[in-house]
């Protein structure tokens, strides 16, 4: 089954040990984004568990879904879509509690495996 998968940041050791190709996109509306995905059959799976920045996302996603965070370690897998969420000014060394939607950057990256 496809997935649409919510990422805080890239593990690499998620990848098989091969080369891949990782291209990053400049970000599609989350909303329909993840409409879209849902009406494709995809299954949405979150690793993110920073509190705020799940309040956020489901604000944006209210009626539609609600992320819920993984204690999973994140496996690639063929047909994946990633969507990498991070602080736009990150503060090194603090929690940060209030956040906006314009807080974030949402990148898609996409993952190329040669064959």
């Amino acid at each position: 089954m496809p997935r649409l998968v919510f990422l805080n940041g890239l593990p690499l050791n998620a990848f098989p040990i091969a080369t891949v190709e990782l291209v990053v996109h400049p970000f599609v509306p989350l909303r329909a984004l993840v409409e879209n995905a849902l009406a494709d059959g995809m299954q949405v799976l979150c690793y993110i568990r920073h509190p705020a920045t799940l309040q956020v996302l489901n604000r944006v996603l209210i009626g539609i879904t609600e992320l819920k965070p993984s204690d999973e370690l994140y496996r690639y897998q063929p047909g994946d879509r990633l969507i990498v969420v991070t602080l736009k000014k990150p503060i090194r060394g603090q929690e940060v509690t209030r956040l906006t939607y314009s807080d974030l950057d949402i990148r898609e990256v996409e993952v190329k495996i040669p064959p």
